[in-house]
């Protein structure tokens, strides 16, 4: 069994709580996953990027570094729920320090997410790998 103070603060009953039943409730309470695309180059409506995570994420950040002539670059997406677009942020190259944003198209189903831009292959640039971190 659970001691009293810790089935009383997830809501169990004390005396027949146990431990599966804290492990239950936290398996529901919060997820996180994280992994890796390879972009296609393509930004289109009809070519969004898709990622299907194991449950319904509720935030989420993309990110990678693009290192050319020794100097790199950022770009990184960050996502909350309920929101149809990402803002993305692309931090140039060291040598020049410069930082612009951007805003992709965001669609949620389930546990599905897609995003495309209409300008440009933000957060998918073609053999670009990309990591990212989902929390539902």
């Amino acid at each position: 069994l659970l001691s009293d103070e810790t089935a009383e603060m997830y809501g169990f009953d004390p005396d027949i709580a146990v431990p599966d039943d804290l492990f239950q409730w936290l398996s529901t309470a919060g997820r996180i996953t994280t992994g890796s695309y390879v972009g296609t180059g393509v930004y289109s409506s009809e070519n969004p990027v898709v990622l299907t995570f194991p449950f319904e994420p509720k935030f989420l950040v993309i990110s990678n570094m693009i290192i050319t002539n020794n100097f790199g670059s950022e770009c990184t997406l960050i996502w909350v729920c309920g929101s149809n677009n990402a803002s993305v942020t692309n931090k140039g190259p060291s040598s020049t320090g410069s930082i612009a944003q951007y805003l992709v198209y965001v669609s949620q189903s389930g546990k599905e997410l897609s995003w495309h831009s209409t300008s440009a292959t933000y957060m998918n640039a073609k053999d670009k790998t990309y990591h990212y971190i989902a929390v539902g």
